[in-house]
């Protein structure tokens, strides 16, 4: 969709944001997410959740124990309930990218990729579109046990990206470069 700059008095304040729509279908976007995701988590080994103090903020993030479920099963589910479009799942990607440079305990494990992918993806749907479902929708759809929790993860992720959603064009195709490259 493209703004009419006709209508905008001041034309410096309209971002383009074309670039931000990849064009694929459902299975190659999931496809692509899971992929890229599965990469994240195999260079990053795995941290066990019981090395991080229950004091620390990132211990929100862990499992106690490993999904018994599939990431490609997890991502389908959360597409499909969702409904977002491509770009939200990027955008959730480029988050997790900001993250796991941050503190190597937030690198993405087996333990913490479907709480972290699932708050990253909120946040991204938050900051790109126009109508968002409730956080007790997401959680319901990512697995979160409650609402509480799904604010918790909320507000840390927001803390630790230092309330920063912004995503450059250049931050954007870096990431989606990355995912041809998987």
């Amino acid at each position: 969709c493209t703004p009419n700059l006709s209508q905008v008095e001041d034309k410096d304040d309209v971002i383009d944001v074309s670039f931000l729509e990849p064009d694929m279908g459902f299975d190659e976007l999931v496809g692509t997410c899971a992929r890229y995701l599965k990469g994240m988590v195999s260079e990053s080994g795995s941290t066990n959740p019981r090395s991080i103090s229950p004091s620390e903020n990132i211990s929100v993030f862990y499992s106690a124990e490993k999904q018994k479920f599939s990431l490609d099963s997890y991502l389908k589910r959360v597409v499909t309930l969702v409904n977002e479009s491509s770009s939200v799942c990027f955008a959730a990607l480029v988050y997790l990218k900001r993250l796991s440079a941050l503190d190597s305990r937030l690198r993405l494990n087996d333990y913490n990729v479907h709480r972290i992918f699932m708050t990253a993806f909120v946040l991204a749907s938050k900051m790109l579109e126009d109508e968002v479902y409730s956080n007790e929708h997401y959680a319901r759809v990512g697995g979160i046990p409650s609402l509480l929790e799904m604010n918790k993860l909320e507000a840390c992720m927001l803390s630790l990206l230092d309330f920063n959603l912004y995503i450059s064009p250049e931050e954007y195709e870096s990431t989606l470069s990355d995912t041809d490259s998987d």
